[in-house]
C-alpha cells in the first residue's frame, strides 16, 4: 500500500524537542522507506531541505541531508506540474485549506495513494478513496478514565 508523507512527518524525525512524535514518525518513516511504499512530491522534498537547514542545522548533519535528499529522490517523487497546480487549485477552493495543503492533497491523489499522512489536515477525512491519517493521533491509547480524579470521600 503506497503512503504519502506530509513534510512535517519527515521533520518530526529530527525534532528531539517532541520525543513522542519523533519516534513515531522515525517508525513509520524507515518503514515506508523500507518496504518502498513511501511517497512524496517535489513540495515536500524542497520543504524538508529548506526547514532542516534553518531549522535543524544542528541534528542534522550536512552530509547526512545531502543523503537523505537523494533518499527521496530515489522515491521518485509526485512533480508539481501546472496540472497539478490547477487541480490544487479546485482543491483550495473548493475545502477552503491553505494553499500549501492543497497542494500536498492535489499530489496525493495523482499519486494514487490509499493514505496521506500529514499532522496538519483531519485525521479520517477522505478524498475519493484517500484517507487522512494523522499517526500521532492514533497512537494516543488513552481512555477517559485515565484522567478521572478519584472522590475523596
Amino acid at each position: 500500500m503506497k503512503c504519502f508523507c506530509d513534510t512535517n512527518i519527515l521533520l518530526y524525525q529530527y525534532d528531539a524537542s517532541a520525543p513522542h512524535k519523533q519516534f513515531i514518525a522515525d517508525e513509520l518513516v524507515k518503514r515506508l522507506l523500507a518496504d518502498g511504499s513511501l511517497v512524496i512530491s517535489t513540495q515536500v522534498m524542497m520543504e524538508f531541505y529548506q526547514v532542516a537547514t534553518r531549522k535543524y542545522s544542528q541534528s542534522i548533519a550536512a552530509d547526512r541531508l545531502l543523503r537523505l535528499m537523494a533518499e527521496f529522490a530515489a522515491c521518485n517523487p509526485i512533480v508539481v506540474t501546472p496540472e497539478l497546480i490547477m487541480d490544487a487549485v479546485a482543491i483550495h477552493r473548493r475545502h477552503s485549506f491553505s494553499w500549501w495543503d492543497s497542494t500536498i492533497i492535489a499530489a496525493a491523489l495523482e499519486a494514487e495513494v490509499d493514505v496521506l499522512y500529514s499532522e496538519d489536515l483531519q485525521d479520517g477525512r477522505d478524498f475519493d478513496g484517500l484517507r487522512i491519517k494523522n499517526p500521532f493521533r492514533s497512537a494516543v491509547n488513552e481512555t477517559r478514565a485515565t484522567y478521572s480524579r478519584k472522590r475523596r470521600k
